[in-house]
Formats: C-alpha cells, sequence, structure tokens
C-alpha cells in the first residue's frame, strides 16, 4: 500500500468529549471573528471529522496552501471504497450576519462563496498537480476534482426567520455549497457528546 501523503492530519476517531463541545460553544461565543474557532477545530480536529460519513480513515487538513495560490481554512477528507473524497472548508466570522435586510448576501457571506469558486476553478485547472503525491511535487488530494464539496461556515442563528431560510436553501442549492452558522456546528458537536439539545438562548 502507498505511503499515505496526510499521515500527519489522519483523524484515528470522531468521539467528542463534552468538555470539548463545551469549549467549542465557548469560543465561538467569545469570538469576534473567525481566528479563535480556527485554533480551537486545529485543536480538536474530530469535530470536522464528523462532518464525513465514515469509510477507511478521515484527515482534517488545516490552512492547506493550493500551489500557494489559494489557502482554505481546512481540507477534509475520507476513504472509501470508491477512493478519497474531499470536502472544503471556509470558515466567516460569528459575529458576521449572513444576510442583509433585504436577504441579499453580506458582504462576508458573498467572500466565503467567492473563495469557494477560486477553489474550485483552481482544481479545475490543476487537476493532476492537485492529486499527485507531495513527493512529486503536486497536493497530496488523491482523487480530488474541480467539484469538490464545500462548508461556509458564518454568523449565529438569530434572527433566522422563514424568508431566510427559504433564501439560505435556494442559495445551497444553487452553489452547491453548504452554508452553516456556528450555532449548527455547535449543536452537531454537543448532540454527539451526549450534552442536552443546545439553543442560542441559553446562553443570551
Amino acid at each position: 500500500m502507498a505511503e499515505d501523503p496526510n499521515a500527519a492530519f489522519y483523524v484515528a476517531g470522531t468521539h467528542i468529549d463534552p468538555d470539548v463541545a463545551v469549549g467549542l460553544r465557548e469560543a465561538v461565543d467569545g469570538a469576534n471573528d473567525e481566528r479563535p474557532v480556527q485554533s480551537f477545530l486545529e485543536d480538536h480536529p474530530q469535530i470536522l471529522a464528523r462532518l464525513l460519513t465514515g469509510g477507511h480513515g478521515r484527515w482534517v487538513i488545516p490552512q492547506k496552501r493550493l500551489s500557494g495560490e489559494y489557502i482554505p481554512d481546512f481540507v477534509i477528507g475520507e476513504r472509501s471504497s470508491i477512493g478519497f473524497e474531499w470536502h472544503m472548508i471556509e470558515l466567516e466570522s460569528p459575529a458576521a450576519p449572513i444576510f442583509t435586510k433585504s436577504y441579499g448576501q453580506s458582504q462576508q457571506l458573498r467572500k466565503g462563496i467567492d473563495q469557494v469558486r477560486d477553489w474550485r476553478r483552481w482544481i479545475s485547472n490543476n487537476q493532476d498537480k492537485a492529486r499527485r503525491p507531495r513527493a512529486e511535487h503536486g497536493e497530496g488530494l488523491t482523487d480530488i476534482n474541480g467539484n469538490v464539496p464545500a462548508f461556509v461556515f458564518i454568523g449565529r442563528d438569530t434572527d433566522r426567520t422563514d424568508e431566510a431560510s427559504q433564501r439560505l436553501r435556494q442559495i445551497m442549492d444553487e452553489l452547491r455549497v453548504q452554508i452553516r452558522s456556528y450555532d449548527w456546528l455547535i449543536r452537531m458537536s454537543s448532540s454527539a457528546a451526549g450534552l442536552p439539545a443546545y439553543r442560542r438562548s441559553e446562553l443570551d
């Protein structure tokens, strides 16, 4: 079997301790931008590994450079019977709005979506380099292609009206990007850790 080019980023398990789930909540609540959350997720990669469905291994790669041109906050991947499957993750500020008052995309959301488009375009134009092992001057992302799924994490659940939720679903369907609030990530982690159902209002 070929040597794993991303062995340093292998995540052995996806168990989340209650103190880790609480730590994520505290990191998000205290953050004025995405940097504290980025740091916490780098220290606890099992949180992002849970976004994957399983397979024969999971990897969480922070600040992955794509030939020095683009730097996704995280690249996460898994291996299954059909090969490797990768996802890109962009973190925007927990304090950023998702929409304007008229339900247009906020400046921060547009920035996150544009980042995803740039990554996909680069991978489409450099697929051989993206897939090639790093020992052969590639990026080591075996089997990746320009249709790589992506997540953008931004904002909180406040003021989530029916109209806002409908608009968000429309954008996600059109762009093939999962746009999630940080409360969504907190709920997922809290549930995995066996904590009571998380509601933002409990901490306000």
